[in-house]
């Protein structure tokens, strides 16, 4: 290669480098920016619940940083509960590959540091309840083949694991199988108003749990993977 053409390139190469690094500044910017915006959402949610009375309701809570704004409307009486969901309370940013749109939802999985607080969030009372927020789709949907965040189908298919991966994650961190049936049963019969069962050692709740030895759940399609008891 000549001393013009290695010139060039090197010219190309820095006008690449420059777009890449527009283009992460970009990224960072709208995360900032999305995460902001949900914070302004709850924000305007617990202001109206506390100038109405009425009774509110946060779905697919993802971003722990709302929990302080969350226990100050419950300090001044605002009726509020809050439900999050597996693949937040297992998956973390840090750990998603590159072109992984398997892992994609909405709102976005977020870094391990958010998710112990979310764990710290159930283990104090502040978020209620866990809710699958199952989302399936074709493996074409999802972009597989192209790994293109920006065109994949925005959810993850959940509910066939949600109670593996949350009792994983829970007795990982000491919790109970009280406590996610808790979570998970009791605790979404009682927000929905549904009817208690006799019978049951849970508050009432006809639950049926089966205990199997640990395994590993994978799909290169259409799931993620997640080590279950």
């Amino acid at each position: 290669m000549s001393y013009d053409d290695q010139r060039c390139r090197y010219e190309q190469l820095k006008a690449d480098r420059r777009v890449v690094e527009q283009a992460a500044a970009h990224l960072r910017q709208r995360a900032i920016l999305d995460a902001y915006a949900g914070l302004e959402h709850k924000h305007l949610a617990f202001a109206l619940a506390r100038w109405t009375g009425a009774r509110t309701h946060i779905l697919h809570l993802s971003s722990s940083d709302a929990l302080p704004m969350l226990a100050s409307a419950r300090r001044d009486g605002v009726a509020v509960t809050v439900e999050t969901c597996p693949h937040y309370l297992t998956f973390t940013a840090e750990a998603v590959p590159d072109g992984a749109t398997q892992y994609k939802c909405c709102p976005p999985i977020r870094e391990e540091a958010n998710r112990e607080s979310l764990w710290q969030g159930l283990a104090d009372g502040m978020i209620d309840i866990v809710v699958s927020d199952h989302s399936p789709s074709t493996p074409e949907l999802k972009r597989l083949d192209t790994g293109d965040f920006g065109a994949a189908w925005g959810g993850i298919s959940s509910l066939q694991l949600g109670l593996t991966a949350i009792w994983s994650q829970a007795r990982a961190r000491g919790h109970t199988l009280d406590d996610v049936v808790a979570w998970m049963a009791s605790g979404p019969r009682r927000w929905r108003g549904c009817p208690a069962r006799a019978g049951s050692r849970w508050g009432r709740t006809r639950t049926s749990v089966s205990s199997r030895r640990t395994r590993r759940v994978s799909s290169t399609r259409c799931g993620c993977s997640t080590a279950t008891r």
